[in-house]
Parts: C-alpha cells; structure tokens; sequence
C-alpha cells in the first residue's frame, strides 16, 4: 500500500514540475520578446500556417514590380502583333520570348533559325512579327516567370529587366 502511495505521490509531484517549467519556458519566452511569426513576417506554405513557414524575400515585391513595369515598357513598343526576344541558352538550344498573347515562352530552336541575329542588338531594339515566327516555333512551352523554381525563371527575368526600351524599334 505504502509503494502505490508513493509513486501516486511520486507521479503528482512530476505532472506539477511539468507544468511549473513548461508556465515557466512561456514566462521566459515572453521576457525574451519571442513571438509566433506573423503573416508580414513570414509566409506560411501550409494550410494552417504552422507547417513549412519560410520568410517572405523583401525583394520578391521590389521584382515583381520591376517585371509588372517592363512588361508595360515592353508591350507599349511590341503591341499586339509582335514577339520581342528576351534571351537564349545555347547548351539547351532554346530561345525565350514574350508576347502580349502568350506571354513568356520558350521554342526549341536556335536564334539563326529564327533570323534573330546578335548584328546590332546594341543599336536597335529587334521585334518580330508574332505570326511569322509562329510558324518556325518547335516544342513551344509557356514559361511562369513568377514560378521561382522553374529552370530559366531566373535567366529570363534578368534577361528582360535588361531590356533596354530607349534604343530605336527594328522591325523583322
């Protein structure tokens, strides 16, 4: 009788301890200024909030208007029926492009195949009728810029925030 009452008293005195430290830890956590993340802070990619929380990129606003202001530039010179070329990667054989219908793309070509030349690419700014090039586009696959772990989302975004929409319009 003596050994159940001991370890029932035995068993008490560890539930209080536990609730003692764990009042205790939110008493020190409060005193520390910790606090749990708030939206502004933090970007929850869960459901609830409280799972995978990563902090938001105080440069993510900063680019995405950027790219909302060049794609403005951008349409205001190439309008409807124009393609401008952004960039290209010569290990993928890909060329990148935007236009106002599709919007960011990439075609499995070269530039050459194209008739996109690097010939005074300083001088002039080079668009191309969007229904010639249409014809000469090989595995087309639009393109989320927005999408940070897309392989040329990056590449892209640099490329087209380079664009400089001052230089003289070429037409092909």
């Amino acid at each position: 009788m003596k050994s159940i009452l001991k370890k029932s008293v035995l068993a008490l005195v560890l539930i209080v301890f536990g609730l003692t430290f764990a009042s205790c830890q939110k008493d020190s956590d409060k005193q520390d200024g910790l606090k749990k993340p708030n939206k502004i802070e933090y970007d929850g990619g869960s459901k609830d909030g409280s799972e995978n929380i990563k902090p938001v990129d105080p440069n993510k606003e900063t680019t995405n208007k950027a790219i909302e202001e060049k794609i403005k530039e951008v349409l205001s010179i190439i309008g409807d029926d124009y393609t401008i070329y952004i960039t290209h990667d010569s290990k993928e054989v890909l060329t990148f492009l935007f236009n106002k219908q599709e919007g960011f793309f990439q075609s499995v070509s070269s530039n050459k195949m194209l008739g996109m030349y690097d010939d005074n690419e300083e001088e002039h700014l080079w668009i191309y009728k969007t229904k010639n090039l249409q014809k000469k586009y090989i595995h087309k696959k639009q393109i989320n810029i927005y999408d940070k772990n897309g392989k040329y989302s990056q590449k892209i975004i640099d490329a087209f925030l380079k664009i400089d929409t001052k230089r003289p319009v070429e037409k092909d």
